[in-house]
């Protein structure tokens, strides 16, 4: 998947694989932060805006294919 990724310019550490139980929301909490940590280091989605947006800027929903930023509200739908 990593290459995949890279393959169409997004960065293969944008993704990773965790195994927790329920019984470990502590690891779950500590690896969603380090990714979290991590994707802001890599920085913007550079496939965001290179699908054109019909839409003003001000209005939530966008083209079928866009890909969220990881700095986008979260949807209301």
């Amino acid at each position: 998947m990593r290459k995949l990724l890279d393959g169409i310019g997004l960065n293969g550490r944008r993704i990773q694989m965790i195994n927790v139980s329920s019984a470990m929301g502590g690891q779950f909490a500590w690896s969603a932060a380090e990714m979290t940590e991590e994707i802001k280091r890599i920085g913007p989605n550079p496939l965001r805006d290179a699908i054109p947006q019909e839409r003003h800027s001000h209005q939530q929903e966008r083209h079928p294919y866009a890909v969220p930023n990881i700095t986008d509200p979260p949807s209301t739908a």
